[in-house]
């Protein structure tokens, strides 16, 4: 099962340009962290499935907190249910 995340951050507020990395990264947000699951039929996995990508979502996040980053928003995404 692959793994895709995606990062988009905020706009810059019309400041002057930052001069270093630190300041560029001060005030600007992850949108989204984003976890693809797929459900089988077999619901007996689902909870394990969720868990593990609910882990995967916090553990992301925590990264971007530690660089300075502020992330907005986990999401966990499936198939239809069943599927």
């Amino acid at each position: 099962m692959g793994i895709v995340w995606t990062l988009a951050t905020a706009e810059h507020s019309g400041r002057p340009l930052p001069n270093t990395m630190a300041e560029s990264v001060k005030g600007l947000k992850v949108r989204a962290v984003t976890r693809f699951v797929v459900l089988s039929r077999d619901r007996g996995r689902w909870q394990s499935l969720l868990t593990e990508a609910t882990v995967f979502c916090g553990t992301l996040a925590s990264r971007y907190k530690a660089m300075g980053y502020e992330t907005q928003t986990l999401r966990i995404v499936t198939n239809p249910f069943g599927e």
